[in-house]
């Protein structure tokens, strides 16, 4: 087992909280950008997001997240990258431990994927990885 995959097993056996897989574009800008990204919500938690992009930020890079839902107003995620992966079974991405997430985001992240199966776009699944 190389170091990538011993760090990811590691990392999988610490997380507490269920992922829900959802996938939905995000936008991210950090300290070390002068712009902002464009990339996709792979999955989430409540406690941290996994976002896919070919653009990885360094780990403990401070990130702004920025996710539209329908017509609602826009959420509005602070977090850090504590790891990266250019290859992952998801492809490349980053994820990312929320900083003090607003009220109702889980809720509405929950609400949307139920939403989503319930018109059979997203399957049953969610992870503890």
């Amino acid at each position: 087992m190389g170091a990538s995959t011993t760090a990811l097993a590691a990392r999988s056996e610490q997380r507490a909280l269920p992922r829900y897989p959802l996938e939905v574009p995000v936008r991210f800008t950090s300290d070390t950008l002068g712009f902002e990204c464009e990339a996709e919500l792979a999955d989430f938690s409540e406690q941290g997001v996994f976002v896919r992009s070919d653009l990885l930020e360094p780990v403990g890079t401070r990130v702004t997240l920025r996710l539209s839902f329908d017509e609602g107003e826009p959420v509005q995620l602070e977090g850090a990258v504590v790891w990266a992966t250019e290859r992952g079974p998801k492809g490349p991405g980053m994820g990312i431990l929320l900083f003090g997430t607003p009220q109702g985001y889980l809720r509405r992240l929950v609400d949307l994927v139920a939403e989503l199966r319930a018109r059979g776009l997203l399957s049953e699944s969610t992870t503890k990885h």
